[in-house]
């Protein structure tokens, strides 16, 4: 079912300029809790997926472009973790405010697409952190049938919507959207910014990344008892001690039938190396160059951090979410 791929990416043609001039769109975004580290701007052009570096001093970054179709910005951390999303065109000033880790924080003026996005966001934001899908989806639902001539809709679909529980419902939601809130151009680059493919989140993939050594480990399902895979990335609101305290006691609760690897989404290997300076851990773990964006993950369609994904010796996924104690309870549950 590769049709439930997302289907809005809002920019056809864009280019980047350091200094946006009078008929430019220049973006200005407060993010409390960031501190001082690079935010990645996303976004897809005729040429392909473009993601831009920004470093920002004390949460606060400033962004000038030119593009001559409406655009699609989805702001992340250097580690992978979502701040938010943006859309914006030539001759509007936009500015936005988040909080690290409390989607509720979430406020934009500038442009009424993107506030009415951050509102539904705001209001849903325990759904969205907790990743409850199944309210989510309702809330998505509500909004889409209320409003079916809103680019918003699509991007609801597109972004947060999880069509796995029921496909056939998906596609009568994303059908319902009139054709101009979802126009056929913007299909082509929107599995490459969001990557939502149902199809591959049913298993594993065969995963690649950075040891320790800073060597490559490899990981295939069929070659193992079974995964409970962490994808994790570390600021102010998320302490790495009760992590690994909880993922220890995962890998010995269920030694000797799941192993544990816990992959870190951290801007360099620097930043890599110091995360594992302390606290002890009993598993692997491993460095995930590009956050959630690396192609090593990016199939699981990860929409917020920590991530915990529990597979069977298959590779048949039996668990994804923000929780790796339901993880084990699941694993259990099912034995």
């Amino acid at each position: 079912m590769k049709w439930i791929k997302p289907l809005i990416v809002l920019c056809l043609t864009a280019v980047f300029a350091g200094c946006g001039g009078s008929d430019g769109l220049k973006i200005t975004v407060d993010i409390d809790g960031l501190g001082t580290q690079n935010v990645n701007l996303s976004y897809y052009t005729r040429s392909g997926l473009r993601i831009v570096s920004i470093p920002v001093v004390d949460g606060h970054l400033e962004y000038s472009y030119v593009s001559e179709e409406p655009l699609l910005i989805e702001l992340t951390t250097s580690g992978g973790r979502l701040i938010g999303h943006l859309i914006a065109k030539n001759g509007q000033t936009v500015t936005a405010k988040y909080k690290l880790g409390d989607t509720s924080a979430a406020s934009v003026k500038g442009d009424a697409a993107s506030k009415r996005l951050a509102e539904f966001c705001a209001a849903n934001a325990g759904y969205i952190d907790s990743l409850q899908s199944d309210k989510l989806n309702e809330a998505i639902a509500t909004y889409v049938i209320s409003h079916p001539d809103d680019q918003v809709s699509a991007i609801l679909m597109a972004r947060y919507y999880d069509a796995r529980p029921d496909p056939a419902r998906a596609a009568e939601l994303l059908s319902g959207i009139d054709a101009s809130a979802r126009p056929a151009a913007f299909v082509a680059g929107a599995g490459e910014l969001f990557n939502v493919a149902p199809d591959s989140l049913r298993r594993l993939p065969e995963l690649a990344f950075y040891n320790k050594g800073d060597s490559i480990s490899r990981f295939t399902p069929h070659d193992s008892i079974g995964l409970l895979l962490a994808v994790t990335a570390y600021g102010g609101t998320l302490p790495r001690d009760s992590v690994v305290a909880g993922l220890n006691a995962a890998a010995d609760t269920l030694k000797g039938r799941i192993e544990v690897v816990e992959l870190i989404a951290a801007p360099d290997t620097a930043g890599w190396h110091q995360l594992l300076r302390e606290p002890e851990t009993d598993y692997p773990v491993g460095w995930l160059p590009g956050g959630i964006a690396s192609p090593v993950v990016r199939e699981l369609n990860i929409k917020s951090l920590p991530m915990f994904v529990l597979a069977d010796s298959c590779g048949n996924i039996i668990y994804q979410g923000a929780s790796a104690e339901d993880a084990v309870n699941q694993f259990l549950t099912e034995k």
